[in-house]
């Protein structure tokens, strides 16, 4: 039985595989993506990708360039789901708060949350049009209706199976054209990226990245000194990245089928000899019948001592 229980333990914390996320470059340039707040920027060169993993339980926003006045891809891999989103909301020396439109987080905020145009796509599910909460995202201008516009939005956020891959493309703009229903018709052909940049994860990894072109007309001028927003907004999607160690993991999975066993013997072991133990507490606390000054009377004596 208590295999079994370990066996069960051993299944429920199985790791779940990482949302396959590739960063496509269609401007007119190299490119860097920035993941959160976290890692060095990864350069992409013009038509080629980047693949990134987004291990179960964390999240992360890509955008393109350093500013955080950008356009932001928004990730979060949740119980065998992955959730997305795109997000304008204005970014600026004060939080967005509790502004209620575009135009109002920009006047709050003395900020912009446009950049570049981009599209998410599923590697399976509806198109832009589809009313399926899995389908292509779209944002190809400031105020575009598939991205959030201000916090509480959170009908913009849709969701895909874990097992779904996705495309972040940067420049949508220059996607070949179409309107199809599939969204696997919207999947570009990318190759790898030639740029400098690693491999990496929900955190950004590591890279030894070069300047970024200056000469990229897709890209609308943004301010270079924008701080990091403390909260972006408050929805399932944070717009930060969590710091993911598989080593960490497996320390802490480990840890927690140790003392799922220890307890588990723990409680046959009280199972068993539960008896003994309870024969050894009543012995332990057992006291003497001490009598009350009543007892002088006899019949208050005899009733009391019947009923114990």
């Amino acid at each position: 039985m208590a295999r079994r229980a370990i066996s069960l333990l051993m299944l429920a914390t199985a790791p779940v595989t990482a949302t396959k996320i590739q960063a496509v470059n269609l401007c007119n340039g190299t490119m860097e993506l920035h993941i959160g707040s976290h890692g060095d920027p990864i350069t992409i060169a013009q038509g080629a990708g980047h693949s990134l993993e987004l291990t179960d339980g964390s999240n992360a926003a890509y955008r393109y360039g350093a500013s955080y006045q950008a356009t932001q891809a928004e990730f979060a891999n949740v119980d065998s789901s992955t959730w997305y989103d795109i997000s304008i909301i204005p970014a600026g020396n004060t939080g967005p708060g509790s502004c209620s439109s575009l135009e109002d987080c920009k006047a709050v905020t003395g900020g912009s949350g446009f950049n570049v145009a981009m599209m998410i796509v599923p590697s399976s599910g509806g198109g832009p049009s589809s009313t399926e909460t899995c389908r292509v995202l779209r944002c190809l201008h400031d105020g575009c209706e598939d991205a959030y516009h201000f916090p509480d939005q959170d009908a913009r956020t849709h969701s895909c199976s874990a097992e779904i891959e996705f495309q972040v493309i940067f420049c949508a703009e220059n996607a070949p054209e179409t309107t199809s229903d599939s969204a696997a018709d919207y999947w570009v052909k990318a190759g790898n990226s030639t740029g400098s940049g690693s491999t990496s994860d929900s955190s950004g990894g590591s890279s030894n990245s070069s300047s970024q072109s200056n000469s990229n007309s897709d890209v609308e001028s943004q301010s270079a000194t924008t701080p990091e927003p403390s909260s972006n907004k408050e929805k399932t999607v944070s717009t930060g990245s969590e710091d993911s160690s598989g080593t960490s993991a497996l320390v802490y999975v480990a840890a927690g089928v140790a003392a799922a066993v220890v307890a588990l013997v723990a409680a046959a072991f009280v199972f068993k000899r539960r008896h003994a133990i309870a024969f050894w507490w009543e012995t332990r606390n057992y006291q003497k019948h001490e009598p009350r000054s009543s007892d002088e009377l006899g019949f208050v004596r005899i009733s009391d001592d019947a009923m114990i």
